[in-house]
């Protein structure tokens, strides 16, 4: 087990360093001195996109919330500040990305609900966010289809929707599947045996937190749309939707990749025409490099919360 971690260890910083060595190939070949330019041009909107991240974080509570149900109440407001934070940081700064970024929030939240309850929500959330990434490629697919230079990007997101609405939706059933759940227990008994037995069953299907990830996700086109405007592009719905829906495809093609570095940057070139840069791809590629900036500057600083907000003494009892 130990050699298996070691070599995915190895194998994600590999990824990593060939997607480093991809965006410095992007930003050699569409000009230093024009992607600096444009960065330059974008830096009085990264407040603002701080913010939208940041509102973000709030839809992804409000689906916890929903998902706990009842149990939501048990958890104080400085175990959402650190889990929250800790999930924020995970998702950008770590490999696993969001599957990261839900067992750290689990890991928080299960001294105040407990281990099982708290590990049900955080897979039913990652399901969930799946559902809403679908249900906004969609919505882009079809804004996207009516642009003359939208190339084959209605088709990827149209592709995006099947993959993560089927993705999302078998966990979600699988999750609540009592069968599954004994076949799990029997399998691994100290992991699932009390889930097998009904312990931490999920409180609902997981709709609300379709809605509120849905909502996180709007507010995410919103932010490309304003990165866009940010180096030197219009802000519009149709480009908004063409900048997020290059980000969704990228996110999914790129999921092995460390936040989809090199990937993400070469898709943004790769349709700079269609999101109105033809002629000054640098500007699409630091459409990417400044919304990154952004949020690896908050993850940052999100991962020095716990160590600054002191846990709660529920965090110091065993997790049951």
């Amino acid at each position: 087990m130990a050699g298996t971690t070691r070599l995915g260890t190895w194998i994600q910083g590999g990824l990593l360093v060939v997607g480093l060595a991809l965006v410095a190939y992007f930003v050699w070949t569409t000009g230093p001195a024009h992607v600096l330019e444009a960065l330059r041009d974008a830096g009085p909107y990264v407040p603002l996109l701080a913010v939208l991240e940041i509102v973000i974080v709030f839809t992804d509570i409000g689906a916890f919330v929903s998902l706990l149900g009842p149990d939501a109440r048990r958890v104080s407001g400085r175990g959402w500040l650190r889990s929250s934070s800790l999930a924020y940081g995970c998702s950008i700064l770590l490999p696993a990305g969001r599957t990261a970024s839900e067992a750290g929030r689990a890991s928080v939240l299960a001294a105040y609900v407990g281990g099982l309850r708290a590990a049900t929500a955080a897979a039913q959330l990652q399901a969930s966010a799946l559902v809403a990434d679908g249900l906004i490629s969609g919505v882009a697919a079809l804004v996207v289809l009516d642009l003359e230079n939208s190339h084959r990007l209605p088709a990827l997101l149209a592709g995006n929707l099947l993959l993560t609405i089927a993705g999302g939706t078998v966990l979600l059933v699988l999750i609540r599947n009592r069968r599954v759940a004994r076949a799990l227990g029997r399998r691994f008994p100290r992991l699932f045996a009390r889930f097998a037995a009904g312990e931490g069953d999920p409180y609902t299907w997981g709709l609300g937190a379709c809605a509120w990830s849905f909502v996180g996700r709007a507010i995410q086109v919103f932010e490309f749309g304003v990165a866009v405007l940010a180096v030197g592009g219009s802000l519009d719905t149709a480009t908004a939707f063409v900048a997020f829906g290059i980000h969704a495809v990228s996110a999914t093609v790129g999921v092995a990749v460390p936040n989809q570095v090199g990937v993400a940057d070469g898709a943004y070139v790769l349709f700079a025409d269609t999101l109105g840069f033809a002629n000054a791809p640098a500007r699409a590629l630091a459409l990417m490099l400044a919304v990154r900036a952004t949020q690896v500057a908050l993850a940052l600083v999100c991962f020095f919360v716990p160590l600054l907000v002191r846990a709660a003494k529920s965090e110091h009892r065993p997790l049951v």
